[in-house]
């Protein structure tokens, strides 16, 4: 009997140890297809974003606006892609740099205007005036947060408008 508990056990540790294994190959993988997927997305996006600086006709820029709006919203996947491949290899890491809050708000929601347009919906962004325009935290992470909440607030609302407010809550000393 114990040695047949023994033999379970032994199994048991090498089928733990298989699984992370695997998915410690799965996580890299993903991770790496993540990146090399970004830059191509880039360049598309740095090229329309080039094009529709340039003289066009009304039908044109509305095409490359389309572009653009998807190039975006295809980046903000590969990127939580990439994210869930870091948190699960226990790798995420949130910056902490200056950034200008309202630029990365307001460029969010630029971005996110094509389709709340499309949509007749009025797209509002209060920011208080209280709130410092320089702040210290990741941008790229309030980028992802403002595109999926904002994105997620135009694909489910069929008439009026979305609101974004950012206001200052208590501060804490940490």
């Amino acid at each position: 009997m114990i040695t047949n508990l023994k033999e379970i056990t032994q199994k048991m540790i090498i089928a733990t140890e298989s699984a992370e294994s695997a998915s410690r190959v799965k996580s890299q993988f993903i991770a790496n297809m993540s990146h090399e997927m970004r830059t191509p997305m880039h360049g598309i996006i740095g090229m329309t974003e080039l094009t529709l600086d340039t003289k066009l006709m009304p039908e044109q820029r509305e095409y490359l606006q389309m572009v653009l709006y998807s190039a975006n919203g295809l980046l903000t996947i590969i990127d939580d892609i990439l994210d869930f491949s870091k948190i699960e290899a226990g790798g995420l890491r949130l910056e902490s740099k200056d950034f200008n809050l309202r630029a990365t708000v307001y460029d969010t929601l630029k971005m996110l205007s094509l389709p709340a347009h499309q949509k007749q919906l009025e797209l509002i962004c209060d920011i208080h005036p209280d709130i410092p325009d320089k702040l210290v935290g990741d941008p790229n992470r309030l980028h992802q947060v403002i595109t999926n909440l904002i994105g997620n607030a135009i694909k489910f609302t069929n008439v009026g408008e979305v609101a974004l407010s950012v206001e200052m809550q208590n501060l804490t000393e940490t």
